[in-house]
């Protein structure tokens, strides 16, 4: 449905089409509609094991959104993914296409494509960033005056508050092998400096974990960095939340690498987090559902938690075992502690809520559209529940046009600390229709 601002016009749609040209077509044309204006700006969600096991059945979706968009505006830019799940103003939905249309003349964005990220995540961050920030074209004296009037009209207090630029990372997402969504993002922080938000979700496929892609402006990729860079003058906020707390049972990473835990408190990893588990090792090893271990299966409730800062915690899942070793989906260095996380239904569900209204709550409750991303995880817990959740994260932002897919992996700012990889959270964008000089 149409914002009705006069700032931000956004508008959302789906299809559970068969024919994925028409999944993808039908999809754009709701949410064009919906928008009540020619789009700049464009996302598309769509079930990843519905449409993105074959390479052709994933151009086909790309072809039909990109013919809509572009028949739409023939300058229309836009970016997306495949996924575990979708969301939308419909509601939560599973073997969808979902879309999203924006038009503002309050914020600009770049599109840039990193290509070949398992090789060199980094210089394929690096070639996304400068693809991206060379495609933003911020005009030196409007967005110089918008900032101009927004130095002029706020408070000190205000002004801190709200960052123009943004990062939307689009990330391809692990299959059967980690990701390098933490090189990514430390990629970004070194290119982009430590305190621009960067905010954003990995591809999925329907916890298949076989092949997933991200794609942008009608192109698809296997293995690409899909990375939005934003100048907005209106303000955006950004939010992330888990619905896990730490439990007493700490332990101190003395041996790894990346993602790869060798040892705890110097002993053995997979042995210590058994022991911690009340398990054994050849137990939480044993396949329980395709080539999952049962370990997979702890994190429902009790996750990993990489300690980020005083009071700050980032999940993480528990992956697998690999023999004296653990596989975790989320890189840590030697000397940082970890903690085995405590949640139920409840607290997964409420943390929906709480990341919603915080997004609301900082752009003074007056959003003109919301981006969710929603860990597949939470959806594999909660099962029927994620109606709940789903309706939680509706309920919390009223009529605003949403979009949101469920991800491999979520990046995002998290406490007080800088942008980070994590799992089994949930981190939303909201985008306001109030200008940044607005006091």
């Amino acid at each position: 449905m149409p914002s009705g601002s006069k700032n931000v016009f956004s508008g959302t749609g789906i299809s559970k089409n068969d024919d994925p040209f028409l999944a993808g077509k039908e999809a754009v044309e709701q949410a064009i509609e919906a928008c009540g204006q020619a789009p700049e700006f464009g996302i598309v969600f769509c079930s990843g094991g519905k449409y993105g096991q074959e390479h052709d059945t994933m151009q086909k979706l790309v072809d039909g959104a990109h013919e809509a968009f572009t028949k739409a505006n023939h300058n229309c830019r836009w970016i997306g993914c495949t996924s575990a799940g979708e969301i939308s103003s419909a509601g939560f939905s599973k073997n969808s296409c979902v879309a999203m249309a924006l038009k503002s003349d309050y914020f600009k964005f770049g599109i840039g494509i990193g290509d070949y990220v398992e090789k060199n995540p980094a210089e394929a961050t690096k070639k996304a960033f400068q693809e991206a920030t060379e495609n933003l074209k911020i005009d030196r004296y409007v967005d110089a005056y918008m900032q101009f009037l927004t130095m002029k009209m706020q408070s000190t207090e205000e002004l801190i508050k709200y960052s123009p630029y943004h990062l939307i990372t689009l990330c391809p997402g692990p299959t059967m092998k980690p990701g390098s969504e933490d090189k990514i993002v430390s990629s970004l922080r070194k290119l982009a400096g430590p305190t621009v938000p960067i905010t954003g979700g990995s591809s999925a496929d329907d916890l298949i974990m076989n092949s997933n892609y991200t794609f942008a402006n009608g192109k698809i990729y296997r293995d690409a960095l899909i990375l939005t860079a934003i100048i907005s003058n209106v303000k955006m906020a950004t939010s992330a939340e888990s619905g896990f707390m730490p439990s007493k049972k700490t332990f101190v990473v003395t041996s790894c690498e990346g993602r790869i835990i060798h040892e705890l408190n110097n002993q053995p990893a997979a042995q210590v987090l058994a022991e911690a588990y009340g398990s054994t090792v050849e137990e939480l090893s044993q396949p329980a559902m395709g080539n999952l271990q049962k370990c997979f299966f702890l994190n429902s409730k009790n996750p990993l938690m990489i300690v980020q800062g005083p009071g700050v915690y980032r999940v993480a899942v528990f992956h697998a075992i690999k023999g004296n070793s653990v596989i975790i989906g989320s890189g840590v260095t030697e000397n940082t502690a970890i903690t085995i996380g405590e949640g139920s239904n409840e607290t997964i569900i409420e943390s929906a809520s709480t990341a919603m209204k915080s997004v609301r709550e900082m752009v003074h409750d007056n959003l003109g559209a919301a981006i969710v991303f929603d860990c597949d995880l939470r959806l594999m817990t909660l099962q029927d529940n994620i109606i709940e959740e789903n309706k939680k994260i509706l309920d919390a932002i009223g009529d605003t046009p949403v979009i949101g897919f469920f991800t491999n992996g979520e990046q995002c700012f998290l406490g007080d600390s800088s942008a980070c990889h994590v799992n089994y959270t949930i981190t939303a964008i909201g985008i306001s229709n109030n200008v940044m000089s607005k006091k």
